[in-house]
């Protein structure tokens, strides 16, 4: 059996207005803090994203180097399928052209993250310096393992773009 709530017992029923003001005390810090949280995690799923890349990177110059005498495309002169000459003048496509074989595709040298660069290639032919958002430690070599080979080409300095080089 149901029962109307008498006329005096509204009162207790109803808000307060210390009751509505913490709810929009507590909408208001829903409102403000999951849109934060959520961009936090969005981007550091792209970090991870970028840094998976990296590691398919490094694999693929792993193993190409273990088909060129334990040399990466940048030790490796042009006629034997290296990339040594170009990488010389400061081109980083060339070795990517030349590890193209162990790479799956040319859209793992583009960070999601980077706006900077060009969109990826669709296929090596088209790959340019543009389009990666790697570099590669052309010093590295697999005999020292403290050497970089690749990273994130945005890389900073206290907050400021390194330079090239």
């Amino acid at each position: 059996m149901l029962t109307r709530a008498s006329p005096g017992n509204r009162k207790d029923q109803a808000f307060t207005r210390l009751d509505c003001v913490a709810l929009l005390a507590v909408l208001l810090m829903l409102v403000v803090c999951v849109p934060h949280a959520v961009a936090k995690t969005k981007a550091r799923a792209s970090r991870i994203y970028c840094v998976s890349r990296l590691k398919q990177i490094a694999l693929a110059f792993r193993m190409w180097a273990d088909q060129h005498d334990q040399q990466f495309p940048m030790q490796v002169s042009w006629e034997q399928g290296g990339a040594k000459e170009l990488s010389l003048r400061g081109w980083v496509a060339p070795n990517f052209w030349a590890t193209s074989n162990e790479l799956n595709s040319p859209k793992v040298l583009g960070c999601p993250a980077d706006k900077k660069r060009l969109p990826p290639s669709d296929n090596f032919s088209s790959l340019t310096d543009r389009k990666i958002s790697y570099f590669l430690g052309l010093n590295s070599t697999l005999s020292n393992p403290h050497s970089v080979l690749s990273g994130d080409r945005n890389l900073e300095i206290n907050s400021v773009a390194a330079p090239p080089g």
